[in-house]
């Protein structure tokens, strides 16, 4: 199962629930839009994994993020004492790690408490996780490649608190605002103070955030006013829409 897509230049990953298990898969890719407005031929892709019986190294094999302040992630297999150790971990962009629990169990799955300093917020980053200098149990140091880092994304559960920032917004300083606090999906309007819609943007990657060029829907910079921001959570259709006020400066 899907958890969550992230699109990064002419790529997009899939980030799944549970590790494929091996085996070949059908990946099934329906009509999307490219960044044009064309629509794209549907297509079916055939892949195949195939794991090595034994690995050489410790790797991660999932995470998931139960709060803004926990995390919990699981090993291929168990670590020693070294997996409590704050210094071996990071977060980037932003995060600090300030407790690690192992967790009941077969010795594969720890529990990191985020500080409220830092906290992981939905502001359309991408959050990497990366493990260092930690060593199975059985002597496997953990991977110098993909196996030490995984990444992941949060979203807003309602757009209550949606805001934006840089804010107010100067054409001296901002060329581009994000719209943060959003939801898994979301359809951004554009509007002037009369209701006149200027643009509409969607948010659809899960980021919690969308990245906008300040133009209307004809390529045209906004000029120096107040407008609003209408925002529908397309994810829960018991929740409305949310407007708030936005100022753009010279």
């Amino acid at each position: 199962k899907i958890q969550s897509i992230i699109a990064l230049s002419n790529k997009v990953y899939l980030h799944l629930y549970d590790r494929l298990e091996n085996g070949q898969y059908s990946l099934i890719c329906g009509v999307i839009k490219d960044k044009y407005g064309n629509d794209t031929e549907p297509n079916e892709l055939t892949l195949e994994c195939k794991y090595d019986s034994i690995s050489p190294y410790l790797y991660l094999t999932k995470l998931k993020l139960y709060t803004n302040n926990y995390l919990q992630i699981e090993f291929s297999e168990p670590p020693d004492s070294s997996a409590l150790n704050l210094d071996n971990y990071l977060i980037t962009p932003i995060g600090k790690i300030i407790r690690i629990n192992k967790i009941p169990g077969d010795g594969r799955v720890f529990e990191l408490a985020l500080s409220n300093e830092f906290p992981i917020k939905p502001k359309g980053f991408i959050y990497y996780l990366t493990a260092s200098k930690i060593t199975s149990k059985e002597g496997k140091k953990i991977s110098q490649g993909a196996g030490n880092t995984l990444a992941f994304v949060i979203s807003a559960n309602s757009l209550r608190n949606f805001y934006v920032y840089p804010h107010p917004i100067s054409y001296q300083n901002d060329q581009y605002i994000t719209i943060a606090g959003l939801t898994k999906r979301a359809i951004i309007e554009v509007l002037t103070i009369d209701g006149e819609v200027l643009n509409t943007l969607k948010e659809q990657d899960s980021d919690g955030g969308y990245r906008w060029n300040l133009q209307d829907k004809l390529g045209n910079k906004l000029k120096p006013g107040v407008y609003l921001l209408k925002i529908t959570n397309t994810d829960n259709h018991n929740e409305d829409y949310e407007i708030k006020k936005i100022m753009v400066k010279p």
